[in-house]
C-alpha cells in the first residue's frame, strides 16, 4: 500500500511510503520550484512534478496532507497563499486520478509517529532589539525565565535519520521532507476530505488489520 505525505509550503515536502516495506525504503524529497516567478507558475510546475512522481513511483493508494487552521495555515499572507496553492494543486491533480485524499493535524500525526510521551528538543525563542544603535539578537525572557519552544523540525529530522530514511542533504529543507514522512506514516489517523473516499479509506484500514471503528473519518483518531 502506497501512501504519499504532503507538507505544504513553498518548499513542499513529499514522502512516498510503502506501508508494507521498511520505513528506510521511503522516498523523501522537497519539491522546490526555485525558478517560479509567481504563484500561478508555481502551481503549474508543482502539478507537473506530481505527475512525474506518479510516472516514477506509481499512483498512490491515498494522499495525506498536513492540516493547519483553515483560515491561517501558513505564516503571513505570503505563507498562506503558498500553502493553499500547494493544497489546491495536490487536490486538483489527485482529484482527477480519483485517489482518496485526507488531511491530518500536526498534533494528530505526531503522537503515533514519535510515541506517547515524546518530548521534542527545545529551541530558544529569539528577538531582535536595538542596543546603542546596533541591532542585536537575544533570547526572549518572560517572567524572569528564558523562553523556549518545541523544535519539531529537528525532532522530525532526527527521527527519520534514526530510522534510516534518506533526507535531502540541505539542512534547511530536510525538515519539510521529514515531516512529510511523519504525515504519511500516520495516515490511518487522518480524516478523508469527502464521503466519496470513505469506502476506499475503510478498505485500506482493513488491509492494515486495523479496526475501522477506531477512526472517526471526519474527525481525529479515537
Amino acid at each position: 500500500m502506497i501512501v504519499w505525505g504532503i507538507d505544504p509550503s513553498s518548499k513542499c515536502g513529499l514522502a512516498i511510503y510503502d506501508a508494507e516495506r521498511s520505513v528506510s525504503a521511503a522516498h523523501c524529497e522537497v519539491l522546490d520550484m526555485k525558478d517560479s516567478p509567481n504563484y500561478y507558475w508555481y502551481g503549474a510546475q508543482l502539478g507537473r512534478k506530481l505527475r512525474s512522481r506518479v510516472n516514477d513511483f506509481g499512483r498512490p493508494d491515498i494522499i495525506v496532507i498536513e492540516q493547519g487552521s483553515e483560515s491561517t495555515q501558513g505564516t503571513g499572507i505570503n505563507g498562506i497563499i503558498w500553502v493553499w496553492n500547494v493544497i489546491g494543486t495536490v487536490t486538483g491533480v489527485f482529484g482527477v486520478y480519483g485517489t482518496p485524499i485526507a488531511t491530518i493535524h500536526p498534533a494528530t500525526w505526531r503522537k503515533p509517529f514519535y510515541g506517547i510521551g515524546f518530548k521534542p528538543p527545545q529551541l530558544p525563542v529569539m528577538e531582535s532589539i536595538v542596543v546603542n544603535g546596533q541591532k542585536v539578537r537575544r533570547q526572549v525572557v518572560e517572567k524572569g525565565k528564558p523562553k523556549f519552544q518545541n523544535d519539531w523540525k529537528a525532532a522530525a529530522v532526527a527521527k527519520c535519520e534514526n530510522d534510516g530514511i534518506t533526507l535531502p542533504p540541505q539542512k534547511t529543507l530536510a525538515h519539510n521532507a521529514a515531516e512529510a514522512f511523519g504525515v504519511a506514516h500516520s495516515w490511518a489517523h487522518a480524516s478523508v476530505i469527502d464521503k466519496e473516499f470513505h469506502p476506499a479509506f475503510m478498505a485500506l484500514l482493513q488491509q492494515r488489520n486495523e479496526r475501522p471503528a477506531s477512526v472517526d473519518l471526519f474527525g481525529s483518531a479515537a
